[in-house]
């Protein structure tokens, strides 16, 4: 028989809690995770499974340190006024100290939100920005164009959260090195705190996998991704940027 008590005992004392938020207004083609479309009711129903489920972990935690929460997606702030009542929960039920971060689809963002967020005590916001091209903005799925996302770049740095990350893709399909450097550029430009930049990663259940085939699309090997990589560190260097994990950059002497 499965013993539950094994498995909890295997916690650290100190660990990072993930929620995952699986409600999109669409769906983008190269996107593998678990996800559904919006429906106000579901929000709630998935709401109450959450609590649910902390719930039954709480026995288990006892003094246990949760030191950071990271809310992905999905697009989690369709679910913003839920999320506020799940962390206060958490806060209330458990030893939580430490870092609250949360990712941000660009189209689904207005002051209303940002203020809930920051109520929440949201201090790290990751925008899935992706890139800045239109064209390949709207061959990835994306609602929204390189102009819009600026835009609302702006509205979140106003908030003034203590950590705003930019997500971009490279490795796109089509894509060449001066398409990567122009999205990287851009980011610099806007000032941001951290950037991450990763490979588009083909999955073969996506939509996007049978286009690529379909179409005989060009992709990057592996080879000239290294290079590609070794090409984005010497720009973030000459913009102050330096790499803090094998994805991320960080503003220098922030």
């Amino acid at each position: 028989a499965y013993d539950n008590n094994i498995c909890f005992a295997s916690i650290p004392d100190e660990m990072g809690l993930y929620i995952h938020i699986p409600f999109c207004q669409t769906f983008c083609p190269y996107c593998p995770y678990n996800k559904t479309i919006y429906n106000k009711d579901k929000s709630l129903k998935y709401q109450e499974a959450l609590l649910l489920e902390l719930s039954l972990l709480k026995e288990h935690l006892g003094n246990k340190q949760i030191t950071s929460i990271y809310v992905g997606g999905g697009t989690p702030t369709l679910m913003v006024e839920e999320l506020v009542k799940v962390v206060a929960w958490i806060r209330e039920n458990l030893t939580f100290r430490g870092d609250l971060g949360i990712e941000i689809y660009p189209h689904e963002i207005d002051n209303n939100i940002l203020t809930q967020l920051k109520r929440m005590g949201v201090n790290l916001v990751s925008i899935g920005v992706q890139t800045f091209n239109d064209r390949q903005l709207r061959f990835l799925g994306r609602r929204y164009t390189g102009s819009e996302v600026r835009k609302t770049i702006e509205l979140i740095k106003e908030t003034d959260f203590e950590c705003v990350d930019v997500d971009i893709m490279f490795n796109l399909p089509n894509q060449v090195l001066g398409d990567i450097e122009r999205d990287i550029s851009i980011c610099y430009e806007e000032n941001i705190d951290q950037i991450s930049i990763y490979p588009l990663i083909i999955f073969p259940m996506t939509p996007l996998y049978k286009k690529v085939k379909e179409q005989g699309l060009h992709t990057f090997n592996s080879l000239q991704e290294y290079g590609i990589l070794k090409s984005i560190e010497e720009l973030s260097a000459k913009w102050d940027y330096d790499k803090t994990s094998i994805w991320t950059y960080g503003k220098r002497n922030a």
